[in-house]
């Protein structure tokens, strides 16, 4: 994921999380508010009305005078939402003191101990009532869709709030991850050597940019060390010593595996200077190639293995191979190859490019040393018989079975290879 992605996923559901919730609180305030307030003018209304009534002894005649009667009408018409207010008297009909607009019977409802308001199932009214004495009470009823219609209008804002979060979290994430992603390409550039004017404003990648100058600082200092050291060392040196320590660089002995596979390649003794040897992966196993180069320069016959090792290690088919090994034969000057193709399951094997008489006693050792991996193998041979040429071997990494160890210490370890039947 990229680090734009990266900032967009964190930021944007943070926002609009943080929106809804704000948004969510702001709904529950806002309505528990709005019904407190119905709720509370509605107990108004019919605990005013209640305390009017409460002392008169007829309190219908009272309520039924005209100048009376008016001013009520006028008091209430003021009350926002009010949807009747009637008198409940006990053996009487209820007496419409602001007559409801909607049908409603308002001696179904009980009379209560002291002024209470409820709203309904459907959350349509409000109804209020209050205890006016000798055995009556007020009743009123009131319209609680305004509160709906608010809220309507609060969860709009909500929604259109959260979707202004989003856009500025998607915003605010592109420009973070623009300032970000553009330190980081400044970086890679540092990286890569690019020299850089521009400053670093966000401190991690200000020390990530000065810690990859320290790395290039070291690498440098690394690497003229490096090459002092080998100035130091091939300093007074002959070319035969020269050509010797290339050598040792160029062709030490390698150990490669594949699986259970291992193949060990290794030149030993006083090879010629061309001497090589080299290995590719195929499709169905791989390809090891030995040889040895020849030019009138023993520098020159180095050189040319070195660069031959290249070409076919960098090859991965063996016809391709052959085809170039045909053509190597000329322009490398090859005076001796030896290739072998291997594959998975095939036995363990040893072959090399040397005189008749040190490949049958590297053979010899080979049958005689049963169960050693090919590098301990290949190594103990260098010991024990000390041949000139170009060796390698391929079989199982651990042997195939317990093996002995090969060492310059491990005397009764190479027991098998000190018979005098080597020889031969």
């Amino acid at each position: 994921m990229t680090i734009r992605g990266t900032i967009l996923l964190a930021t944007v559901p943070l926002f609009v999380v943080l929106a809804l919730v704000n948004g969510a609180l702001l709904h529950l305030r806002e309505r528990a508010e709005l019904a407190r307030a119905l709720d509370g003018q509605a107990l108004a209304a019919t605990v005013t009305v209640a305390e009017f009534l409460r002392d008169r002894a007829d309190a219908r005649a009272d309520l039924t005078q005209p100048v009376r009667a008016r001013a009520l009408r006028t008091a209430l018409a003021r009350a926002e939402g009010l949807d009747g207010l009637y008198l409940i008297e006990p053996g009487r009909a209820p007496l419409a003191i602001a007559r409801a607009r909607t049908p409603w019977d308002p001696a179904t409802i009980a009379l209560p101990a002291r002024p209470a308001a409820t709203t309904d199932l459907s959350h349509r009214w409000v109804t209020a009532a209050a205890p006016a004495g000798a055995g009556r009470f007020v009743t009123a009823r009131f319209d609680a869709r305004p509160i709906a219609r608010r809220m309507d209008t609060i969860t709009r804002e909500i929604a259109a709030t959260a979707l202004l979060a989003g856009l500025f979290a998607i915003a605010l994430g592109l420009w973070l991850a623009r300032r970000i992603t553009r330190e980081l390409a400044r970086n890679h550039g540092v990286l890569a050597g690019e020299p850089t004017d521009a400053p670093f404003r966000i401190r991690e990648t200000r020390d990530l940019a000065d810690a990859v100058r320290l790395m290039h600082a070291g690498d440098r200092a690394a690497e003229d060390h490096h090459r002092r050291d080998q100035d130091r060392q091939l300093h007074g040196l002959d070319l035969v010593q020269a050509l010797a320590a290339a050598r040792a660089a160029f062709f030490a002995p390698a150990s490669i595996a594949q699986g259970p596979v291992e193949i060990a390649l290794r030149i030993c003794g006083d090879a010629p200077w061309g001497s090589f040897f080299a290995h590719c992966f195929t499709a169905s196993g791989g390809v090891v190639v030995l040889g040895r180069c020849t030019a009138p320069k023993a520098i020159d016959a180095l050189a040319l293995a070195n660069t031959l090792r290249g070409l076919i290690e960098r090859q991965n088919d063996g016809a391709v191979l052959h085809r170039l090994l045909d053509k190597a034969r000329t322009v490398y000057g090859l005076e001796a190859l030896a290739v072998h193709e291997w594959r998975h399951g095939d036995r363990a094997a040893l072959f090399a490019v040397a005189d008749d008489l040190t490949r049958r006693r590297a053979e010899t050792y080979r049958r005689a040393s049963p169960g050693v991996a090919p590098a301990a193998l290949l190594a103990g041979l260098d010991i024990m018989l000390a041949p000139t040429g170009v060796f390698a071997s391929v079989g199982s990494a651990d042997g195939g079975e317990r093996g002995r160890a090969i060492g310059r210490d491990g005397e009764d370890a190479a027991e098998p290879a000190d018979h005098e039947n080597l020889v031969d």
